[in-house]
């Protein structure tokens, strides 16, 4: 619920709102022990600090969520966190990491 309230912030432009849902919804995902839930709302508070303008900020977060799920996540939750963290790269203007990565994404799927 946390996450799809934050999702629903996000849609309005309520990013402060949506930040305290996500940042909710990673604690309830540590407490349940739901390591997938946790990486597909890191991945989606990257894509928001990408959206706001803060690549470098997404690419840190996207990476740090497929670090911690991978060998535990289903590959499309980690496939995200490689289109997200291609998008960041691109948006910083790095075109070789953002070439690789769609393709490292689609070997998960």
């Amino acid at each position: 619920m946390a996450r799809a309230a934050g999702l629903d912030a996000f849609d309005v432009g309520q990013h402060d709102v949506a930040q305290r849902h996500f940042i909710q919804a990673l604690r309830l995902a540590r407490a349940g022990g739901d390591v997938q839930l946790g990486c597909y709302v890191l991945t989606t508070m990257a894509m928001q600090s990408l959206l706001r303008g803060f690549p470098s900020e997404a690419v840190d977060m996207a990476q740090g969520a497929f670090e911690r799920a991978k060998g535990q996540a289903a590959p499309r939750v980690l496939a995200f966190t490689k289109l997200i963290e291609a998008r960041a790269h691109a948006r910083e203007n790095n075109p070789r990491a953002a070439s690789r990565l769609p393709a490292a994404s689609e070997q998960r799927l």
